[in-house]
């Protein structure tokens, strides 16, 4: 999967270490030159970061190099391959799973 994505909804189940979602918020800011425009923080839920990008980039392929993160899915939320299609190609969501001590 190496879509372009102008934003990104990254998704982080729960149990996560703050530190983590700091390094995440860091190297999106910095590397993929993102801006973070919201971050919703939960220890019991999901939290949700939500990233405008300057420029369409494979930001899937990227992520999964990184080494606090363990696991990325597209889309977790999709009903079905129809309902992505009609979604903001440049628009998606993800689920991250970072890496704990």
């Amino acid at each position: 999967m190496d879509t372009r994505v102008l934003t990104a909804e990254l998704i982080i189940p729960p149990p996560l270490e703050p530190a983590m979602v700091l390094m995440l918020r860091q190297w999106l800011m910095e590397t993929a030159e993102g801006n973070v425009e919201k971050v919703i923080p939960s220890m019991t839920r999901d939290t949700v970061i939500v990233v405008q990008l300057d420029q369409a980039i494979p930001l899937w392929r990227m992520m999964r190099e990184l080494p606090f993160v363990v696991d990325m899915t597209a889309d977790p939320y999709a009903e079905n391959a129809e309902e992505q299609t009609k979604r903001d190609r440049s628009h998606r969501r993800f689920e991250v799973t970072l890496k704990s001590s």
